[in-house]
């Protein structure tokens, strides 16, 4: 996979490679999660189909990751709704 990111893990596990692509970051998201992915991930315009949308809310993936390769959004996305579990499981 050329040009692909890796990430790097100090666990001794096998680093993560990130394709490069918005397609093949979609496709990731997807095959990680057991969906389909949303193709194209482009309209005619060339800004983010309604699939890829639609994709986004139904997992909390991020555009910014799709189209720019940055995975922090969905980073803060996760720890922000982690927060709020454990807020509601600590006021039970």
């Amino acid at each position: 996979m050329p040009n692909a990111h890796v990430l790097a893990t100090d666990t001794g596990l096998p680093a993560t490679i990130l394709p490069d692509t918005p397609e093949g970051r979609a496709t990731f998201i997807a095959a990680t999660l057991g969906l389909l992915a949303p193709l194209p991930v482009r309209d005619g315009d060339g800004c983010p189909s309604p699939e890829v949308c639609a994709f986004c809310l139904l997992t909390g993936a991020s555009l910014d990751f799709i189209f720019r390769g940055d995975i922090r959004p969905m980073l803060r996305y996760a720890y922000a709704a982690a927060q709020r579990v454990d807020k509601q499981g600590a006021a039970s």
